[in-house]
C-alpha cells in the first residue's frame, strides 16, 4: 500500500474474480512510484512511504510496489507440500529459497563477489548489468542501452 509500503496480497477467489481487478492489480504490482528512490528497496527499520497519486487505487486504497516492498513477497502458502513458487525478475540475483524457481538474466558483467539481500529475502548481484535493469526499470536509460537490452533479451531465448 503507499501509504505505509505494507504488503498486500490480493484474493481472487472464486476463480469467476473480475478480469479488469486483476488487471489493476498487476499494473499495481509493477507501479515503481514516482518518488521512488534506489535505497528503498534495502531492508530498513522504516519503509517507505508514498503519496496515494504515486500508485494505483484498488478497493479504494492506492498500491504501487514495482519490487519495492519485496520483490518477490512471501505468501501464507509457500511452505505448503507440493507448492512452487516461480519467480520471474529482469534483476540477476541468486536463489535461496525453498520451493521457488527464479527466472532471470543471466550476468556476464562485473559484480562484487557477494549478493545483497533486499525487502523479503530477495537477492541481487550487485553488477554493472543490474545497474542498466535500475535505469531501464526508472525511464532514464538511454536508447543504446534499451537497444541492448533488446538484444540480450533475444539471445537469452535462444
Amino acid at each position: 500500500q503507499c501509504s505505509d509500503e505494507s504488503l498486500h496480497l490480493f484474493d481472487f477467489l472464486p476463480a469467476s474474480s473480475n478480469r479488469s481487478r486483476l488487471v489493476k492489480c498487476l499494473e499495481a504490482s509493477c507501479k515503481i512510484p514516482d518518488h521512488f528512490h534506489p535505497a528503498d528497496v534495502l531492508p530498513s527499520k522504516w519503509p517507505p512511504k508514498y503519496p496515494e497519486e504515486d500508485g494505483i487505487v484498488i478497493d479504494g486504497s492506492s498500491f504501487c510496489d514495482g519490487g519495492i516492498a519485496a520483490p518477490a513477497p512471501p505468501t501464507p502458502v509457500d511452505d505448503e507440500e507440493g507448492i512452487c513458487r516461480i519467480v520471474v525478475s529482469p534483476i540477476s540475483g541468486g536463489n535461496n529459497e525453498k520451493n521457488a524457481i527464479r527466472i532471470s538474466p543471466r550476468d556476464d558483467s562485473w559484480k562484487f563477489p557477494m549478493d545483497i539481500t533486499c525487502r523479503g529475502g530477495f537477492q541481487v548481484h550487485p553488477s554493472l548489468q543490474n545497474i542498466q535493469a535500475m535505469q531501464v526499470s526508472a525511464g532514464v536509460a538511454s536508447t543504446s542501452i534499451l537497444r541492448k537490452w533488446y538484444e540480450r533479451g533475444i539471445k537469452d531465448v535462444e
